[in-house]
């Protein structure tokens, strides 16, 4: 069975690993697109929404 002291220097190892550091490098550098996507998403459905309330034709009910 593991003691604290060797499961703790498990954790640290795999934190300071080359690979953990790439990964977070990475997940930080996909902050800004992934906004980016959000932000366009967001135009992108208020411009549609926008269209088809001019695509509506207004009921006449005067005749």
């Amino acid at each position: 069975m593991s003691t604290n002291m060797e499961i703790a220097k498990r954790i640290v190892k795999i934190i300071i690993s080359p690979d953990s550091v790439i990964g977070f490098v990475h997940g930080m550098l996909s902050v800004p697109q992934d906004l980016g996507y959000l932000a366009l998403i967001r135009i992108l459905v208020s411009c549609a929404s926008q269209k088809e309330l001019e695509w509506q034709v207004p009921l006449n009910t005067e005749s």
